[in-house]
């Protein structure tokens, strides 16, 4: 049984044993059918149901991947293009620029105040890209291109990064990362995180 509650700006972390079901968990939970890894097994059960705010997951599945990242175990890019490449590809396919239901959520305030809170987002979001690979400390390896285990590349660490940066693009209410230490060592691991939780504290 899992039970996630977050409240707030908060980084809820999920820890269990190998095969206990959370890769499982976080893909259910991300909707994330293309990306799955982790088949439901004819041994496992599957009761109740999972909502958003309400809403039955099946009725809002086709919307999910608007509010929900899920970063694979496994880094996949094109190799040959560089990292602010690969973010703002990342960041024009999921549409860029404020979203209309964010502007409507700095629609609440004073006419002075909503146009000074209107115009600092579109002053952000116009630059995302530039403000995720700050963020993720991208900025010394932007004009290098990812690489694979055939072309030279990105370091391990910065791969990672790139991918939990290309994930956030289109304002993602949720991260859901799964093992995101493979094939990092714990100096890189530990930056990931503390980027995670700056990022959870200072975009969102």
């Amino acid at each position: 049984m899992f039970s996630v509650v977050n409240y707030g700006k908060e980084k809820n972390c999920r820890r269990s044993i190998t095969t206990a079901g959370s890769a499982w968990l976080r893909q259910d939970v991300a909707d994330a059918d293309l990306e799955r890894t982790v088949p439901v097994k004819k041994n496992i059960t599957v009761e109740g149901e999972m909502t958003y705010n309400g809403l039955l997951q099946n009725e809002i599945a086709k919307r999910l991947p608007q509010f929900v990242a899920y970063v694979t175990q496994y880094d996949r890019h094109f190799h040959t293009l560089t990292v602010r490449e690969t973010l703002e590809f990342a960041y024009a396919f999921c549409g860029g620029g404020l979203s209309k239901h964010g502007e409507e959520m700095l629609s609440r305030g004073t006419p002075e105040a909503n146009a000074r809170a209107l115009a600092a987002a579109k002053a952000v979001f116009s630059r995302f890209p530039d403000v995720i690979i700050e963020q993720l400390g991208l900025q010394i390896c932007q004009d290098t291109v990812i690489g694979n285990a055939m072309h030279r590349g990105v370091s391990g660490g910065e791969r990672k990064r790139v991918t939990t940066g290309e994930m956030q693009s289109g304002q993602k209410y949720m991260t859901l990362m799964d093992e995101i230490s493979t094939g990092l060592d714990s100096a890189a691991t530990y930056d990931i995180i503390k980027t995670q939780r700056s990022i959870a504290k200072n975009l969102h």
